[in-house]
């Protein structure tokens, strides 16, 4: 009868199987009661470590979305150093070129 009592314990929904427990508790209903919180605790730690895995997702995603900023900048530097270059490279081909002139 006791592995009978067991599983019909086990068809039983949450509420049903607490409130049973609170009407008529016993070594069967301990048993599913514990079978179920077990289940229950795995559930939770995986989705504890789903939601680390998230975590550390939303944190590289931080960590990839400041190191694009920073290269960004880094860019921006390069970019007007270049313009800087480029005006003196004129500035220089333009003397070149007027000292050409009055040394003929």
């Amino acid at each position: 009868m006791e592995l009978l009592d067991r599983n019909y314990y086990r068809m039983l929904d949450d509420v049903e199987l607490i409130s049973a427990a609170a009407e008529n508790p016993n070594a069967e209903l301990a048993v599913v009661l514990g079978e179920r919180m077990e289940a229950v605790v795995t559930k939770m730690e995986s989705d504890i470590y789903d939601y680390r895995e998230r975590a550390d997702d939303f944190e590289r995603a931080d960590d990839f979305e400041r190191e694009c900023n920073r290269l960004d900048d880094e860019k921006y530097q390069l970019e007007c150093e270049i313009v800087r270059m480029e005006a003196i490279i004129d500035g220089m081909a333009a003397e070149i070129q007027q000292l050409k002139e009055t040394s003929k």
